[in-house]
């Protein structure tokens, strides 16, 4: 039997589910969930996806993604890549890590998007030592809604949400914690039906992902100093910085796969661009001047739009 066409949305928010299989576990401690949310850090920077909400179970995983324009499939696939590469690595885990495709259902009203968060929160409470204060959950973004700690794995939007729970963040984290356990599983439903008459509308930014190779190059050599003959000199190590960014650039904003970027830079590997790619979300995790330059290219290239 054919699978079934996955929901898609305008809005690019989704709810993502993903499982274990039966009497299998995602995570064997807490190293494994800190990789995991290190993958996502990773990822988002090469991809440009949003969190904006979260929760780690030991054997299934709920997240609210915003796409911002790119493909949800392309995102998850390497998601599943890397954290079921690592978890076989470490010897822990023969064979399939999750169960299935993943599951997404499209949020389209606010409605929606609030109640989801709630129910990806509540997960929390059916951990042992979790029932009453699902909010001292290391690995849920509940405590960053309620401003219990920073976040430590820097993935988590939370202020989307919260900003639709009061004026001032005293006032939204008041009303958000006044109302987790205010929704139910038959809630959830109704709103799935409801989904039809109520459209999410907000004036978000995504971002544009069809851009040239010439509007790439040109910032990059210009913003790094970088002569445009250096960005295909196979061995050439004061270029290799502005090149690394131009590879995590091209992937984001131009959607080339490795096999096109490799006839863009000299002819290299796709070895070679894989490492290059790693080296330049690198740059931009640990160093204020390349993510800077992230941030000042996504300004230039987004769109405001009503979902």
């Amino acid at each position: 039997m054919a699978r079934k066409a996955r929901e898609l949305c305008d809005t690019g928010i989704y709810h993502v589910m993903t499982r274990s299989f039966p009497k299998k576990l995602l995570f064997y401690n807490d190293k494994d969930k800190e990789v995991m949310l290190k993958i996502l850090r990773k990822l988002q920077i090469e991809e440009n996806f949003k969190i904006y909400a979260y929760c780690l179970m030991d054997n299934h995983t709920h997240f609210l993604i915003d796409i911002n324009g790119g493909e949800l499939g392309k995102v998850m696939k390497k998601f599943n890549l890397r954290y079921g590469g690592y978890l076989r690595k470490s010897k822990k885990h023969e064979g399939p890590v999750f169960r299935d495709r993943y599951k997404s259902k499209p949020i389209k009203n606010d409605t929606y998007l609030i109640e989801v968060s709630k129910y990806i929160h509540r997960n929390a409470v059916d951990i042992i030592g979790y029932k009453d204060k699902p909010e001292t959950y290391e690995f849920s973004s509940l405590s960053l809604y309620l401003g219990l700690k920073k976040d430590k794995f820097i993935i988590c939007d939370e202020a989307f949400i919260m900003r639709l729970f009061g004026k001032t963040q005293k006032n939204a984290r008041e009303n958000y914690y006044k109302t987790m356990f205010k929704i139910t599983n038959e809630r959830i439903k109704e709103i799935e039906f409801e989904v039809e008459r109520s459209e999410y509308r907000s004036e978000k930014v995504i971002l544009l992902r069809n851009l040239s190779d010439e509007q790439i190059r040109n910032f990059i050599c210009k913003k790094t100093n970088t002569k445009e003959i250096e960005l295909n000199l196979k061995y050439r190590r004061k270029s290799r910085k502005a090149k690394a960014l131009y590879v995590v650039f091209l992937i984001q904003f131009a959607g080339k796969r490795a096999k096109e970027i490799c006839s863009l830079i000299g002819n290299v590997t796709q070895s070679n661009i894989s490492k290059l790619c790693s080296d330049g979300i690198e740059l931009i995790l640990k160093d204020k001047f390349h993510k800077n330059l992230l941030d000042e290219f996504i300004e230039m290239n987004s769109k405001a739009i009503a979902c």
